[in-house]
């Protein structure tokens, strides 16, 4: 007896799974239009290894109830059963949908034993409508292919429906239930759900354009960041995937059924363009406030917040984890909270700082706010202010976070529409403004400068009288001061008679010159001594210290006509030093001279020569050329020479010619046939005059002057240029 009351229960615990997994949800007139079936639902999980359909159906048995299965858990693969009898009069067409699971693939097994595989789907699984791309004129009625998972239910029949679904990383389904539909009335309550959703894109679309046109109009950054971000709102709306698919994917993206890595293609793009629009948007915000330069710290807060954001996106989107929902969203959720909450109190801040358009985005962002929060207790699986509206009408379709979401993002949208309009009109205002003060400011200073114009101008034609005055006074000075300068030369009829040749060029740069030449009487054996001295400086302080030149020169002369050249340049050196009172500690001046002197001995005919930095050019009868190198060192400056100058005695013919010529000639800065500018130079003085020996020294300083004026050119005269040429007796 306790044999077969063991037996006994063992055969009832053997039928209990069979008795549970054979519950049937009867479909008749008085089910709604969208039913499931809890109590009827079992569920098998694969664990060790993938099943196939034919598998599953051998063990039906081997369901449990959702219950007992525990916990959904991501990347994992399940098996749901449901049960459907009609008692309906008519044949229907019935929707299969599993809420919140990234993919099914939906089999129906009917009376008769066959297996129908119906349209894989999910939540981004990414249904493509086929039919767009149909032609119905074509394309047969069995043969038009269908975007959902429906099949015939026919009057009186029994169907089983099995469903392979896969739970994705980042939305863990609330339950293994799946929903029922009738198609047919799905269809046509769809189509409200089509025309919101096609407002919405069509006021995105159209701030959309509104957006880049005032990118392209006004060209700032807060136009180019509402423009972005509109952008990405647009796309982001619509890949959300609301009461019945995703648009973006239905009517525009065929990605169906495609994985990049772990996850679905579409929950990739989804996630980078929901990301992107929040992400955007806080660009956008701090743009219009001007953060970076009124509140560079938040502006910065913002920067690290983006870098998040992004981290987060890579981790949702791309890397395999099991980190549950609630650790996973609450940090995005709560930053996201504490940046817009910021970005709230700074646009009040700006708006206390005379930012009056600033009310304008406190205002668009109440509505973001709200249903930004909303959008998050969706994901949190939080019951939202919606979840409260009756299921019909546009209640049933805000029952959808996403679908808050782009209404939210709508009304932002359209808000900050007007206050990118606003500010552009607020700023063309300010720089009208600054225009205007620019312009009163512009006649004021145009009254005032004028005014002053006219004071200065009275003034500066009195002070230019006098300046002429003045002017006139000096040059007349400078002129009178030109004949003495001119008088101190020697008289040249007292000259030529004593040379066979002789001709002298003294030009100063200006009307007035530091070079001086000197000639003295001959002495008792009758030589005669020519100087050529350039002295510091030209103009007017030059003119002062050639007379002093020309006055030692005669006085010295005067006292002991014996004096060699060498003994004359120290005796010159000591006068000047003298005369200029530098030979004493408290001298104001360090002014001194160049000079170079010759004294003709026509009875022995020899020429002695000295010069301090001034040579003598000597060219014999048969064209040969010699320049006798002066010594280097200046006359009556401070420092007195350290060495007396070197005596050189040249024996000479009559046909020979002579040259002293101060460095104003050869330091000349000219050019010819288009070269580089340089100095004149001893090789162009010495080839020019080796060439010219033979002619008088009339003719050969005729040729030097001319050949001088060519090589200067447009080139202003840099200094005094004097020159001595003379052939002996």
């Amino acid at each position: 007896m306790k044999r077969g009351l063991f037996l006994w229960l063992c055969l009832i615990l053997l039928q209990a799974p069979t008795a549970q997994s054979q519950a049937v949800f009867e479909v008749s007139k008085d089910v709604p239009l969208v039913f499931s079936d809890a109590a009827g639902t079992r569920v098998l999980a694969e664990i060790d290894r993938a099943l196939s359909p034919e598998q599953v159906r051998e063990r039906l048995d081997d369901f449990k109830p959702p219950e007992s299965v525990g916990s959904i858990q991501p990347r994992q693969y399940y098996w749901v059963v449901s049960h459907l009898q009609s008692r309906l009069d008519t044949d229907k067409e019935i929707r299969i949908d599993m809420p919140m699971w990234e993919a099914m693939h939906p089999w129906v097994i009917f009376e008769d034993g066959r297996m129908q595989q119906l349209q894989s789907s999910g939540n981004f699984w990414g249904n493509y409508g086929k039919l767009g791309d149909a032609n119905p004129y074509v394309m047969g009625i069995d043969t038009a292919p269908s975007q959902f998972a429906v099949f015939t239910l026919r009057r009186g029949e029994s169907v089983t429906v099995i469903t392979r679904v896969r739970a994705s990383a980042n939305f863990i389904p609330n339950s293994f239930v799946p929903s029922f539909s009738e198609h047919a009335r799905m269809l046509e309550l769809r189509r409200f759900g089509l025309h919101i959703e096609g407002m919405q894109a069509g006021i995105l679309l159209a701030l959309g354009i509104f957006g880049w046109f005032s990118v392209f109009q006004n060209r700032d950054r807060t136009s180019l960041a509402y423009g972005i971000w509109i952008m990405f709102a647009l796309l982001s709306a619509t890949s959300l995937r609301v009461h019945d698919g995703s648009r973006l994917f239905e009517f525009y993206v065929d990605i169906e059924g495609r994985r990049s890595g772990h996850v679905m293609t579409a929950a990739v793009i989804m996630n980078i363009l929901a990301y992107f629009q929040a992400m955007c948007y806080v660009i956008f915000a701090r743009n219009f406030l001007e953060l970076k330069t009124h509140m560079p710290r938040v502006h910065m807060a913002t920067n690290i917040y983006l870098v998040l954001t992004l981290a987060h996106l890579y981790v949702v989107a791309f890397v395999p984890h099991s980190i549950p929902q609630i650790w996973l969203w609450s940090p995005l959720f709560i930053t996201f909270l504490l940046v817009l909450l910021t970005i709230f109190s700074c646009a009040f801040i700006r708006y206390r700082q005379g930012l009056q358009i600033a009310k304008f985005f406190m205002f668009a962002m109440v509505p973001y706010f709200f249903f930004r929060v909303i959008f998050f207790l969706g994901i949190l699986k939080i019951p939202s202010p919606f979840s409260y509206l009756d299921k019909s009408g546009i209640g049933l379709f805000l029952q959808n976070s996403n679908t808050a979401q782009a209404m939210g993002v709508c009304a932002e949208a359209i808000i900050m529409a007007m206050a990118v309009i606003s500010k552009t009109r607020w700023l063309q205002q300010e720089l009208n403004q600054k225009i205007q003060a620019q312009k009163e400011l512009v006649e004021n200073q145009n009254h005032l400068l004028e005014s002053t114009v006219a004071q200065r101008t009275h003034e500066l034609v009195e002070s230019k009288a006098e300046l002429e005055k003045q002017h006139e006074v000096v040059v007349d000075s400078i002129r009178y001061a030109s004949r003495l300068q001119r008088a101190q030369l020697p008289r040249m009829q007292r000259i030529e008679k004593h040379f066979s040749s002789f001709h002298a060029i003294w030009e100063p740069r200006d009307t007035i010159g530091g070079d001086v030449w000197w000639a003295s009487l001959p002495d008792h054996e009758g030589r005669i001594v020519v100087a050529v001295a350039d002295s510091t400086g030209h103009g007017v302080p030059g003119a002062m210290l050639s007379v002093l030149i020309s006055t030692s020169l005669e006085r010295m002369f005067a006292s002991d006509p014996a004096l060699d050249p060498s003994r004359a340049l120290m005796s010159l050196d000591a006068a000047l030093r003298s005369g200029l009172n530098q030979d004493s500690d408290d001298a104001e001046s360090d002014d001194g001279c160049d000079a170079a002197i010759v004294r003709i001995d026509p009875a022995r005919r020899l020429i002695e020569f000295a010069g301090a930095k001034l040579g003598l050019l000597h060219v014999r009868a048969d064209g040969s050329l010699e320049r006798i190198q002066p010594s280097r060192l200046s006359l009556g400056y401070r420092d007195p020479p350290h060495e007396v100058p070197q005596l050189h005695q040249l024996p000479y013919t009559q046909e020979d010619t002579f040259v002293i010529v101060s460095d104003g000639l050869t330091d000349q800065i000219g050019t010819r046939d288009g070269g580089p500018p340089r100095a004149y130079g001893y090789r162009r003085l010495h080839e020019l005059v080796a060439r010219l020996h033979h002619q008088s020294a009339a003719d050969i300083a005729q040729a030097m002057r001319e050949d001088l004026q060519q090589w200067q050119g447009e080139q202003m005269r840099r200094d005094d240029v004097t020159a001595v040429i003379f052939k002996p007796a």
